[in-house]
């Protein structure tokens, strides 16, 4: 693990009143992590190394998590701004994101607050609330409907499996 640390060059920014702590690698479209619950910008390390030759790839310690800076308050809202002002910092216009479990409800926040701000949007692990078994059933077909209707994901299922 020591020795993929070292391909990371680990930063922090002023944002707001905080300090967000997050490491990058890589050139090209941004790709930017968004961790889980329990996590920090490391739980991205084995995906990052694998596409960081053909992204730039930036991992982020969301406020209050990792070595970031902690806030008096939070909500998908409060996040969903600070990764705005984040990207603003690092003058990224937009970026493509990725969102692991809790990190699916920031990453949906900001898209419903910032469209303009994204390329695409994957989320892993993402977790529906609610009781009704349909609708999880429904989001859960169409989902993987759209993945094997695309050519380069049979591919990569190919790879993959």
């Amino acid at each position: 693990m020591i020795a993929e640390l070292r391909q990371y060059k680990e930063k922090k920014v002023k944002v707001g009143n905080i300090e967000i702590n997050f490491a990058e690698a890589g050139k090209g479209v941004p790709l930017l992590f968004i961790h889980g619950w329990t996590n920090n910008w490391w739980g991205w390390i084995p995906v990052a190394l694998r596409l960081k030759k053909y992204f730039r790839v930036i991992m982020i310690d969301l406020p209050g998590y990792g070595d970031s800076g902690r806030l008096k308050s939070y909500s998908l809202k409060i996040e969903a701004e600070y990764i705005r002002l984040f990207l603003e910092a690092l003058k990224i216009d937009k970026a493509i994101m990725i969102g692991h479990s809790m990190g699916t409800y920031v990453v949906s926040k900001f898209v419903s607050l910032f469209p303009e701000k994204i390329n695409k949007v994957i989320l892993i692990g993402a977790v529906f609330r609610g009781e009704n078994k349909k609708i999880r059933l429904s989001i859960t077909n169409k989902f993987f409907e759209t993945v094997q209707g695309h050519k380069k994901n049979r591919i990569i299922g190919k790879k993959c499996g």
